[in-house]
């Protein structure tokens, strides 16, 4: 079986295919942990290289094949979870949806 989806936190922490509790606790930890982290960031990695971050910030930001090319400013938690699952979801279509500002 494949690998659908992961996580990576501010620590390089990894987890495969975690519950909605543990990617909760792993975007948690980016605010938690922003003074300490060196990059007080999370990502959800999903299919076909599209990645979805979050920034200590506020700052979550959609990766393609490695390439940031769109981002949304002062997120709040459930918005990041609901990216995060939509992304799980391969819901492109409500995920293109989101308010994400292209990157020029």
């Amino acid at each position: 079986m494949d690998m659908k989806f992961f996580t990576t936190d501010a620590y390089g922490l990894t987890l495969v295919e975690p519950n909605a509790q543990q990617r909760k606790s792993v975007l948690e930890s980016v605010l938690e942990d922003a003074d300490e982290a060196e990059f007080p960031e999370a990502y959800l990695s999903g299919l076909n290289g599209k990645v979805i971050g979050f920034r200590a910030d506020g700052c979550l930001f959609y990766e393609e094949s490695g390439t940031v090319t769109r981002y949304m400013l002062d997120i709040d938690l459930n918005t990041a979870m609901v990216a995060w699952n939509l992304l799980i979801d391969a819901d492109w279509n409500q995920l293109d949806k989101m308010d994400w500002k292209s990157i020029e």
